[in-house]
């Protein structure tokens, strides 16, 4: 059980690196607030091309709106809320990575996640802002 919480904005990266197979994990964010957002994903490692989507280097949700980030085509899901526990599924041979909002049941998918390797991904914009890996 690990959490990453920092005031001001950090880019937090997760150790290990998938390639192959379907990877799970659940997190749980607090301490939002409606004036900065935090996004939830995966990002390609090394990445080369910094916190840009158009880049592909990064990819996953908006905590202030629900919107995928992602170059590649997806679906959004609701606004976060404070203690929302989010459950993501990374396939890494059907290139897709899922998130499944546990308070709302929605469920998400962001297609076309062909970069690897690939880790887990926090960008925490807004002051005490935390994510929680449970």
């Amino acid at each position: 059980r690990q959490s990453a919480q920092r005031r001001g904005d950090a880019l937090v990266l997760g150790n290990t690196t998938y390639t192959t197979g379907q990877h799970e994990w659940k997190v749980r964010v607090s301490n939002l607030s409606t004036q900065y957002s935090l996004l939830v994903g995966v990002a390609k490692y090394p990445m080369t091309s910094g916190y840009n989507a158009g880049e592909g280097s990064i990819c996953g949700w908006h905590s202030c709106h629900g919107s995928k980030w992602s170059k590649t085509s997806g679906t959004d899901i609701n606004k976060f809320q404070d203690g929302d526990v989010l459950e993501f599924i990374l396939d890494c041979d059907q290139h897709t990575l899922t998130v499944h909002q546990c308070r709302t049941g929605k469920r998400a998918t962001i297609t076309g996640v062909s970069e690897s390797p690939l880790r887990l991904a926090v960008y925490l914009y807004g002051v005490d802002h935390k994510v929680e890996i449970l």
